[in-house]
């Protein structure tokens, strides 16, 4: 009982308290309010922060509903800045902190506040960081002071005035800010001189400014913001109202993303006295802003007056400053937006170019692109792209007064060049059709090309050509008077071009009879029936009956250039000449002899029953013809054969590619044979033999045949040799067939019947007999089998019996083997036996050697076993030991391969670049088999051109036809490479990356430069490289960038840096102030250079070299390919004209303002460069501005002043 009574007495006591705290609170806070030592402190503060004062009339408390202050009528002045006043404001305090003697308020309620602020023009800018900074200031002291606060605006007014009148005015201000925990709410709504209503809700996160909200407003009036921020702009804008709405997100000021809507009834441009109204607008987009970009993207552009249904895009790339734009247009009336487009832009050239040409028509769909730096480079013609399609439209040449009427066709505008293609038009009283006309924009002399069918008058259209002045070329107008007795009909086509100032024509007329007489040819030449094609360049004739002094043609085909190759052709005529009378007549002329050299002579009786005949009339080393005819008892002689072929009778087709034999009977030196078939492209490339044959052959002969077959030189035939009913069919590019039976030397019998393809190599049948060897094999080779047998023994005297070389000195193969192998399907494929053999020369379908030095292997169930094996390609040594697995579905290989080193230049000639000549590509390839498995691959150094990884370990994974390898142990004098590379059948792709760190520069840069430049220090590298294509020219696809630095160190040698300081020495600016690296080493602080690489190119972007006593600016081009440089720098000599202090860097604070330097160039080979002076005005101005960027100083560039020479 005792302890419940002191329980009520002690909550009696804190009800005590509390109400006479609030009594005493109610009775001494309006004293303290009113008093003049709270108002100077509340005015004191004010001032500190905005260098105005703050009053008020009356402060009342009210301690219901909650305990409050009322301040009434509150004063705000702010000189040259802001008034105000407020009519009443309460406080509420918040009562647990007040009670803990802490301030803080709950609620901040404002009636009726008038502002007045002033819009200052010499403001000076902030930065968004300084406002998002202010922000949170903001936003973290409201929520210290007012952690849960609820703040009300009711019926506020603010005036921006400018120049003492009021620019905007916002009226009706209701607001609402509510704060809780980190964040904070608004919502506001006004009217205002620039829109009838305001409506805007948002939150903000303190920690991050995090925000979002919407906006929404009816009738903005945008010219009334223009005509008072940007008066210029403003005049261009006419009365106008538009309702819109906003929804948003923020991180901060730098991060927005938006999305927007807007309603325009009417909108009002002016330029001049000129004034267009666009009705009806609908807009609808969104809107991106981070640090990288600005994007905005126009879905939706719509218009009733006039007609526009538009949509598009603006990206600014605010990293390198470049904008595009892109705009789609659909349902476009050309004259009603040519008027507008004249009316607000008649004076933008490119503008008045386009509607100067396209004057009316209708335009469905139309796209629009440009793009540039600045605002000059989005209105430059070589930016613009325009496409779409016109119908019914009208296009004016002014250049030759052509007006085309009712056109219609698909036009492209790009780089400056009008293009339109499919165009169907009428062009006076002539109608044109599948036409296509491309006309330039800019200049008297732009592009201008016409190609169109034309239905006209035979007899107008000269007359057309002439009035337009179409044909002006005085040297074309001699060579028609060349031409004498023309008769003809004319129905063709009309060609126009090429430049505005200088159109030419060309007509192609079909249905003609012609007789015509032509200077150059030595009879008349008469025409009945065909089609006549001329220009300023040729005439030609085709299907016609025609006669040429004693020489009679019919059904032909003719025709010859005017200008001074003079190229002639005949075709479909029929003739019958004799040898002796044809062959001198055509080799009479010097200019013939080059021509026929691969056939000096032809003699004897020759019936012709057909000839063509094509090539430049004072060049016939460059015709083609075609001959049909009888021999007998002729003479040729050709360059193909081995000597002359004599006394040859038989009938004969040739071509410029053909001679077709049939029972010819020829002797050629040691030769005698009797031959039937064909030779295909002779006499200058023989390419195909179809042949059957019968003799004997002798070593002129038989080396002859050898090299025929395309044998390499090490397996030439030796002779003498018999041949017995063979039959030869060879294609260059496709197939080889011999079948017959041959005898070498006295004894030694082969029989042979054998196949050729790209494809497929099938030795169907083949023996070889000897005292020495007896064997029998077979071998069948495509891309999906290897089928052998190989049975017996076969010795190396028997191979020097058969072939004339001694390349298979010390070769032997012996064994028991056969093998039936489906590359596609390893699992169904069998091998039996056991070979073995030596010092073995492979052919294979590459000029490289490849020579199996030794080799064992034997087949046991599904596996091969090679026990050793040691190969050559070209001079690469290589061993290999392991298994390949046929058991499942591709072949398992797990081999490992070692050698001391590899030149990648024999991939190179692999993979195509030194492919053996035609014929040899029916021989499998290695891509050819199906493979799976690994190899490892240990190499003591890998060399690529001049550079060379030492050590070079790589695992090589194999799957089908891709091959992956992976670099695990590769240095780039000293610099790690790593990466990956996967070969495919369709050619290679590469990741390579190199990287150095903190590592000494000396004996990386002897090593990459063969010992050319010397310079010590501590160096960084990164280089990222990649490239894809064909493994022999997968250098071409390189692409990547770097960047590289070094600091501290000294320059022994470099022979461009010490041509470029001895010339610069040379000058009186310099006067020999500069180091000699001839005589000394050069201290260095820094050197940066970074770049792309394109293929073989190095791109330098920029380069600097900031030594003790100058600094060197840098920028160009190395090409490791050619080993050459291209670079223009800016030598800068300290304390020369520019004021260095002390030792202040080259590149860094100059004290006078700006870099004063002199201009080289410095080019030619890495070993022995060239430096040379430049005149300032070589140095482009991006490279200026980019060194001006980087080193944060103005450059100044002067004239070089030699001895003697007065300076400038």
């Amino acid at each position: 009982m005792k302890k419940s009574n002191k329980k009520l007495f002690l909550l009696i006591g804190i009800l005590g308290t509390v109400i006479l705290f609030f009594i005493v609170l109610y009775f001494s806070v309006p004293k303290f309010i009113s008093s003049e030592v709270a108002k100077k402190k509340v005015n004191a503060y004010f001032f500190e922060k905005t260098g105005g004062s703050l009053a008020s009339q009356q402060s009342d408390i009210h301690l219901f509903p909650l305990p409050h202050i009322v301040l009434r009528q509150v004063s705000i002045s702010i000189p040259d800045k802001a008034t105000g006043l407020v009519q009443s404001i309460d406080i509420y305090p918040d009562l647990w902190s007040l009670i803990r003697g802490d301030v803080k308020f709950s609620r901040l309620s404002f009636e009726s506040p008038r502002f007045t602020l002033a819009i200052s023009e010499k403001m000076g800018k902030t930065s968004l960081e300084e406002i998002e900074e202010k922000m949170r200031s903001f936003v973290h002291v409201l929520n210290s002071l007012a952690p849960a606060l609820l703040m009300t605006v009711q019926e506020g007014k603010l005036d921006l005035t400018k120049a003492d009148h009021v620019a905007f005015s916002f009226d009706t201000i209701q607001s609402k800010l509510s704060t809780s925990g980190k964040s904070l709410n608004i919502s506001l709504t006004c009217t205002s001189s620039l829109w009838d209503t305001l409506s805007l809700n948002s939150s903000l996160r303190a920690e991050n400014l995090q925000s979002s909200g919407t906006v929404q407003m009816k009738n903005f009036r945008p010219h009334a913001l223009l005509l008072q921020l940007f008066p210029e702009i403003g005049k261009h804008a006419g009365n106008s109202g538009a309702d819109f709405s906003v929804k948003f997100h923020a991180l901060g000021l730098r991060e927005i993303r938006a999305e927007a809507e807007s309603s325009i009834p009417n909108m009002v441009f002016i330029r001049g006295k000129n004034q267009v109204e666009i009705k009806g607008l609908n807009l609808k987009g969104a809107i991106e802003i981070d640090p990288g970009r600005v994007s905005v993207i126009l879905s939706q552009f719509n218009s009733t007056l006039p007609e526009l249904k538009m949509s598009g895009k603006y990206i600014l790339d605010r990293t390198s400053g470049i904008t595009d734009i892109d705009v789609e247009g659909k349902a476009i009336d050309v004259q009603s937006a040519r008027t507008s487009a004249l009316a607000l832009g008649g004076d933008i050239p490119v503008i008045r170019s386009i509607f100067d040409i396209v004057l009316g028509g209708r335009i469905p769909v139309l796209h629009f692109h440009t793009g540039g730096k600045s605002p000059d480079n989005l209105g430059q013609l070589e930016n613009i792209q325009i496409s779409g399609n016109i119908f019914g439209g009208d296009i004016y040449i002014r250049a030759k007064d052509l007006h085309f009427q009712n056109v219609t066709g698909d036009v492209v505008v790009a780089k400056g060049i009008l293009e339109a293609k499919n165009v169907e038009a009428a062009i006076e009283n002539h109608r044109g059709s599948k036409g296509m006309v491309r006309i330039g924009l800019k200049g008297r002399d732009a592009p201008f090309h016409l190609d169109m069918w034309v239905k006209a008058d035979a007899g107008q259209l000269p007359s057309f050509l002439r009035q337009k002045h179409l044909i002006a070329n005085e040297a074309v107008l001699r060579e028609m008077d060349r031409f004498s007795d023309t008769h003809g009909s004319v129905l063709g086509k009309l060609i126009l071009g090429d430049r505005l100032d200088a159109i030419h024509a060309v007509v192609d007329v079909s249905n003609i009879d012609l007789t015509t007489r032509y200077e150059p040819l030595p009879f008349p030449l008469m025409i009945a029936g065909g089609q006549v094609f001329f220009d300023e360049k040729r005439i030609k004739i085709t299907n016609m009956n025609a006669s040429l002094g004693s020489s009679s043609f019919n059904n032909v085909t003719a025709g010859i250039s005017l200008d001074d190759k003079a190229d002639f052709e005949i075709s479909d005529g029929q003739m019958k000449l004799s040898a002796d009378e044809l062959y001198p007549w055509i080799t009479s002329s010097e200019k013939m002899k080059p021509v026929l050299r691969e056939v000096p002579s032809i003699q004897g009786a020759i019936a012709v029953s057909s000839v063509s005949l094509k090539g430049p009339l004072y060049h016939p080393k460059d015709w083609q013809y075609l001959v049909n005819g009888e021999l007998n008892k002729v003479a040729i002689d050709s360059a193909f054969f081995p000597g002359k072929a004599e006394e040859s009778s038989g009938t004969f087709r040739i071509t410029h590619d053909e001679l077709f034999l049939k029972d010819m009977r020829t002797r050629m030196l040691d030769g005698l044979f009797t031959v039937s078939g064909t030779v295909t492209e002779f006499p200058s490339n023989i390419r195909k033999l179809d042949l059957s044959l019968q003799g004997e052959a002798g070593p002129k002969v038989t080396a002859w045949m050898s090299g025929l077959i395309k044998l390499s030189p090490e397996m030439f035939l030796r002779a003498p040799l018999s041949i017995t009913a063979s039959h030869l069919v060879w294609d260059k590019e496709a197939k080889a067939d011999f079948d017959g039976r041959l005898v070498f030397g006295r004894e030694t019998q082969v029989s042979l019947r054998l196949t050729k393809t790209p494809d497929v190599l099938s030795v169907h049948e083949m023996s070889v007999k000897d005292r020495e060897s007896n064997v029998t094999a077979s071998i069948v080779l495509s891309k999906k089998t290897i089928d052998s047998t190989f049975k017996g023994i076969l010795t190396s005297q028997t191979l020097q019996t058969i072939f004339a070389q001694n390349t298979f000195s010390g070769s032997s193969l012996r064994g028991d083997f056969r093998s039936h192998i489906i590359l596609n399907d390893p699992k169904q494929s069998v091998a039996e036996g056991a070979i073995e053999g030596k010092n073995i020369p492979v052919p294979w379908k590459y000029d490289i050697p490849l020579v199996v030095q030794s080799i064992s292997l034997e087949s046991r169930g599904k596996n091969i076993f090679v026990d050793s094996s040691q190969f050559s390609i070209g001079e690469n040594q290589f061993s290999v030991k392991g298994v390949l697995d046929n058991s499942q579905a591709l072949f398992s290989v797990d081999m490992d391969l070692s050698s001391d080193g590899f030149d990648w230049e024999t991939i190179e000639k692999i993979d195509g670049k030194t492919k053996k000549a035609e014929g040899n590509t029916q021989t499998i390839s290695f891509e050819d088999i199906p493979l799976k498995g690994s190899l490892r691959m240990q190499l003591g150094y890998l060399k690529y051109r001049q550079f060379r990884w030492e050590p070079f370990h790589a695992d090589v994974s194999f799957e089908g036809k891709t091959v992956h390898v992976r670099s695990e142990k590769a240095a780039l004098c000293g610099i790690s490479t790593t990466g990956d590379v996967e070969i495919t059948a369709q050619g290679a792709e590469l990741t390579v990356t190199l990287a150095a760190k903190n590592l000494e520069l000396e004996p990386t840069i002897l090593c990459i430069s063969d010992k050319r430049v010397d310079i010590t220090g501590k160096f960084d590298m990164k280089a990222d490289i990649k490239a894809k294509g064909k493994l022999d020219t997968i250098a071409k696809s390189l692409n990547g960038s770097f960047t590289v630095s070094s600091e501290k160190g000294k320059i022994y040698k470099s022979q461009a840096l010490d041509e470029t300081l001895d010339l610069v020495n040379k000058t009186e600016n310099v006067k020999g102030t500069l180091p000699d690296l001839d005589k000394t080493k050069i201290d260095y602080r820094t050197f940066t250079a970074n770049g792309t690489i394109k293929e073989y190119m190095v791109n330098v972007e920029q380069a600097t070299l900031d030594a003790l006593s100058f600094g060197i600016l840098a920028q160009g081009q190395v090409d490791l390919y050619n080993e050459t440089m291209d670079l223009n720098a800016l030598v800068a000599p300290v304390n020369f004209a520019q004021g260095i202090v002390g030792k202040i860097p080259v590149l860094g604070k100059i004290l006078g303002g700006s870099l004063v330097s002199i201009p080289v160039k410095i080019s030619g080979k890495l070993s022995d460069p060239e430096v040379t002076f430049l005149s300032p005005s070589a140095i482009g101005s991006a490279f200026i501005g980019i060194m001006e960027r980087t080193i944060k100083l103005p450059i100044t560039i002067i004239e070089p002043v030699l001895p003697g020479k007065p300076q400038q």
